[in-house]
């Protein structure tokens, strides 16, 4: 039963879940066309959700429950017939941003494991040549030179040293990945910090979620300070949570957004003109929407980018490492031949 002290945006949103088995068995459907190996995370979980009972609470006071919001309420409207291009664009988007991670991370490692084989070879094969040849004349190594004799030796000699090494290499890169992930929210969010790290991918596609929420709850009724509170919460950002928070108590207290605000500030101007484009300087949901939808773009963008730049430097550090071996060789190779013709 529902308690009429309840804000009417949560009966609205109530309303839209009461429509999710169509919005689920849609899911479904899409989901069913990928290998399910290779649905993202976003769809299993959104389905999860639809699968149980939620209510409004349950979907507003959870960031990650809040963020399904847009695609909930504009998927299965009240009222109205199912529309999937929400759903499908989400899919579409989801899967196209799992390709080109992929893309870009097989090609370089590709690249990389046959550069590394191609030097194991050479340290088994040629550059033992070389350094006998080196020791026999007794020539004085320069630094280049006894680095890569060195790791010719460790290959040879230590080859599960050599393996070990390379596994620790591989196991310090992923865990500074992770802890990377863990604390950049944190950097992000600082008043000092913030301005070096922010502006990165994950915070465009938060801002996304941001303008997006915002936009479907004001189009429900709700009151602009709960709006962008919640919209937060979506966005998954520790700073945009931060910055809407503030600017919610902001606009409780004075009664209006106010776009020259120290807070109104953290976000971008794009934003804080969507919230007085409207008539009588209220918000505008339309230009929300194609906010949203420009951020999404963005972010499509930078994943097509970043697929496209990892190859070229790849290769450029497969040149680099050729470059370097070339050079340990012939440098003592130019000093022995110096002193032979003298």
């Amino acid at each position: 039963m529902r308690n009429n002290a309840r804000p009417e945006f949560y009966h609205r949103i109530d309303e839209a879940l009461e429509n999710r088995g169509q919005l689920a068995a849609a899911m479904e459907a899409i989901a069913s066309e990928i290998n399910p190996k290779n649905v993202p995370s976003e769809i299993t979980r959104l389905l999860t959700i639809l699968r149980g009972s939620p209510q409004a609470e349950q979907m507003v006071q959870e960031g990650g429950n809040a963020a399904f919001l847009p695609l909930i309420l504009r998927g299965c409207p009240p009222g109205d017939a199912l529309n999937l291009n929400q759903v499908v664009g989400d899919v579409v988007f989801a899967e196209e941003a799992r390709k080109s991670r992929w893309r870009g991370v097989v090609y370089p490692l590709f690249v990389i494991a046959i550069a590394l084989l191609i030097f194991v070879l050479l340290a088994v094969t040629i550059l033992p040549t070389f350094q006998k040849m080196f020791s026999e004349f007794e020539l004085k190594l320069p630094s280049a030179t006894r680095i890569l004799m060195g790791a010719s030796h460790l290959i040879c000699n230590s080859p599960v040293t050599f393996c070990v090494l390379l596994l620790g290499v591989g196991l310090a890169g992923l865990g500074l990945r992770k802890l990377m992930a863990l604390i950049y929210p944190y950097l992000e969010a600082s008043s000092s910090m913030g301005p070096f790290f922010g502006g990165n991918t994950s915070s465009v596609r938060a801002m996304g979620r941001f303008a997006s929420t915002l936009a479907e709850l004001l189009c429900i009724g709700t009151p602009l300070d709960q709006a962008i509170s919640i919209a937060g919460r979506a966005s998954q950002n520790l700073r945009i949570k931060m910055a809407s928070d503030q600017m919610a108590v902001d606009i409780g207290t004075t009664g209006k957004f106010q776009a020259d605000s120290t807070v109104a500030h953290n976000f971008p101007l794009l934003v804080r003109r969507a919230l007085e484009a409207g008539p009588n300087g209220a918000p505008s949901v339309p230009l929300l929407r194609q906010i949203a939808t420009l951020y999404l773009e963005r972010v499509r963008h930078r994943f097509e980018w970043a697929a496209g730049l990892f190859a070229p430097l790849a290769i450029v550090g497969v040149g680099l490492l050729v470059g370097f071996i070339v050079l340990a060789l012939f440098m003592p190779l130019i000093s022995l031949i110096t002193s032979l013709s003298g």
